[in-house]
């Protein structure tokens, strides 16, 4: 007897919030998929990083996003539908962390006009 997940949909732009703490400006993921193939980029400012260790099983994302030489931010959150929601962590400190797929963000914000 095997357990399969079939993956969800998380390929995409994201736009993500995060606690002050972690990051005052703003984070854009754009994560691309196969199927459970996962992998994607981080745009800070006008910094680009690629993000490292990304998995996808069932609807639980994580990843490690590189902040320094030898520092990275790591998040793990559950996708549903066109928002994850989770933890991020660095080091000792940890928080809650949201993202909402770029192109829903866009469609809320033109509903809510």
């Amino acid at each position: 007897l095997y357990l399969y997940r079939i993956p969800v949909r998380a390929g995409g732009r994201w736009l993500v919030q995060l606690p002050a703490e972690f990051s005052p400006l703003p984070i854009t993921l754009e994560i691309t998929q196969q199927w459970r193939r996962v992998a994607g980029l981080a745009r800070q400012g006008g910094r680009v990083v690629p993000l490292q260790q990304v998995t996808l099983h069932g609807e639980y994302l994580s990843f490690r996003m590189p902040i320094g030489l030898q520092r990275s931010v790591v998040f793990a959150g559950r996708i549903d539908g066109d928002s994850i929601r989770g933890l991020v962590r660095a080091g000792e400190v940890s928080g809650k962390w949201s993202a909402m797929r770029a192109d829903a963000a866009g469609e809320t914000a033109r509903a809510t006009r």
